[in-house]
């Protein structure tokens, strides 16, 4: 990341890593018990009604933030 370059000048991949790491870190804050493969389309509203602008676009956005989410899911205890 290039913390000198202004936010409108990064690359498109420097700003795809930005916003998947902002989507990791919301997703983080929830309860252990709320970070399940199930509880992925619930986050997905979540972020819709609350940070539309990380939301994934393209076709499968729920497919892809749960790529994104992949390593930070807890299985079901």
């Amino acid at each position: 990341m290039n913390y000198g370059v202004p936010p409108g000048r990064r690359t498109p991949a420097e700003k795809t890593a930005e916003r998947q790491r902002q989507i990791v870190e919301l997703w983080l804050q929830r309860p252990k018990r709320e970070r399940t493969v199930d509880d992925v389309l619930t986050f997905y509203g979540w972020l819709s009604d609350h940070h539309a602008k990380l939301v994934p676009s393209g076709p499968g956005p729920v497919r892809q933030l749960r790529a994104i989410l992949e390593g930070h899911i807890v299985e079901p205890t």
